[in-house]
């Protein structure tokens, strides 16, 4: 049952108990399930750099992400300096949706790569991102939609929360590739 599963999670990880006693829910939302297919072929988009995978994608991937409605699109930024691109805002159609790069990545955590990582060292990684300032006008008060390409713990979102939520007083959820 769903009791279970969530008594089980806080026990092994008693991070989620203290998020959750002290935040809203983080609804994830992802068009696809990282699956082995999935992850083929985000060893070649994000590893390989191959931005032209992208293009698979991007149709459907933006029709997703405009089935949220009126809300303020933020997506996560780009860690790996060495790929030359952000894997994230490549899968979208930037003249339907309008992003607000307002987070920002912390010099000390460029490169740092996420999938290197096991569970407990994700969830114990410190804040990585900062806000861009003078964007916050921009998300005041606003729905706000984080996007990503995967969602595995969940750590990068709640720390991207964690950051935007004092600014507004609306919810604020996630859409991914794959999950």
């Amino acid at each position: 049952t769903t009791e279970i599963y969530t008594l089980s999670l806080h026990d092994a990880l008693p991070i989620c108990l203290r998020w959750q006693a002290n935040r809203q829910p983080i609804i994830n939302r992802a068009l696809l399930q990282y699956d082995d297919a999935m992850r083929g072929f985000m060893q070649a988009y994000k590893y390989h750099y191959d931005i032209e995978l992208a293009q698979l994608f991007k149709a459907e991937f933006t029709n997703f992400l405009q089935s949220a409605g009126a809300v303020v699109y933020v997506p996560i930024p780009v860690k790996n300096t060495e790929r030359g691109f952000n894997q994230v805002t490549a899968l979208i159609n930037r003249q339907q949706i309008q992003l607000i790069s307002i987070l920002q990545v912390q010099k000390a955590a460029l490169n740092q790569k996420q999938a290197q990582r096991n569970r407990w060292q994700r969830v114990q990684s410190v804040q990585p991102f900062y806000l861009d300032d003078e964007l916050i006008s921009q998300i005041s008060n606003q729905k706000i939609i984080l996007i990503d390409d995967i969602y595995t713990t969940g750590t990068t979102v709640r720390q991207a929360v964690e950051l935007l939520a004092p600014f507004t007083n609306q919810q604020i959820d996630s859409y991914t590739l794959c999950r």
